[in-house]
């Protein structure tokens, strides 16, 4: 979630709330779904979000980073895949067939592109829209 800069003098008037849970080649539907469930867990235990970054965490450095609990976003789909299948939350979340079926076909995906180039998966997944 991001409140991105508002207008000098139009605070009121300016001021955005972006919701960016996933990019364009993630499934919209899931991810919202996620984000939700989420929210929500952290309502009903009083989960602390922590402070706000107001700057971009990338420009912080590894010890800040760690400090403030600031973690990188998986930088690959396999790593993203072993970050879901660990996170308790949302496997139970997805029940046991959607989580199964999910995992096992986006575990396929990253087999079938682990041999080819960054284009052609560009391709193959531009040919789908």
């Amino acid at each position: 979630m991001r409140v991105p800069s508002r207008m000098w003098g139009l605070d009121e008037a300016s001021t955005n709330l972006e919701l960016k849970p996933s990019d364009a080649t993630g499934n919209p539907y899931l991810a919202l779904g996620a984000y939700i469930h989420a929210g929500l867990d952290g309502l009903r235990n009083k989960l602390d979000p922590g402070r706000p970054v107001d700057t971009d965490p990338a420009a912080l450095s590894r010890r800040t980073r760690s400090r403030r609990g600031i973690e990188r976003l998986p930088e690959s789909l396999g790593a993203a895949l072993d970050a879901l299948e660990a996170d308790e939350l949302l496997m139970e979340a997805l029940g046991p067939l959607r989580r199964t079926a999910y995992l096992a076909v986006k575990r396929s995906e990253v087999a079938a592109f682990a041999a080819r180039d960054v284009a052609f998966e560009c391709a193959q997944h531009a040919a789908k829209f």
